[in-house]
């Protein structure tokens, strides 16, 4: 174990994967937490999130509204706004499962607008739960949405309506009074 450790050290010492180092700052044990701090310290990361533009509002409350406010804005029923949303988004995402460049998850998120150009999302009322640890936050809930595709392949159902429901889950980081959005399921 204590060969491993020392390979995970060394590791950290080379690692740019900020979602991993900031995971491990706040859930591994103390040395290795402590390593990793400080790489996050020497990559330039800020960590303090003493910015709060309202401190006594607690953290999980905070972020519960930012993806919230995130979700509800893909709404609209253009492309127009996507690049003021991709703002919210770390330089990697671990998006659906896997880590991708934030080009990446844009241009997956750009395709699935153009597919279904109407669109109403928003959080089910009462689903939304957020726990945060430090800076980094957790926000879950269930997606209610509705779509009406204009490009879709078949004529007879081009125009048709679908709505449902889905679980989501984020992973946020709150630094210099803004939250980054780390990953998306």
């Amino acid at each position: 174990t204590e060969l491993a450790r020392s390979k995970l050290l060394a590791l950290l010492e080379a690692s740019h994967n900020v979602y991993l180092l900031q995971m491990l700052s706040v859930g591994a044990p103390e040395r290795i937490a402590e390593r990793a701090r400080g790489r996050i310290k020497s990559l330039g990361i800020p960590t303090d999130d003493a910015a709060s533009p309202d401190p006594s509002v607690p953290l999980e409350e905070r972020a519960a509204k930012f993806i919230t406010t995130q979700v509800a804005a893909w709404s609209p029923t253009s492309t127009s706004n996507l690049s003021a949303l991709v703002k919210a988004y770390a330089d990697e995402v671990y998006y659906n499962g896997s880590l991708k460049a934030r080009a990446t998850v844009v241009r997956e998120k750009r395709r699935l607008l153009e597919r279904s150009p109407e669109r109403v999302y928003g959080v089910q009322p009462g689903s939304i739960k957020a726990e945060c640890a430090s800076n980094l936050c957790r926000v879950s809930g269930t997606l209610e949405w509705q779509t009406r595709g204009a490009t879709r392949s078949s004529a007879a159902s081009q125009g048709a309506a679908t709505s449902g429901a889905t679980q989501f889950e984020y992973g946020t980081i709150y630094s210099r009074g803004a939250f980054s959005i780390l990953s998306e399921n």
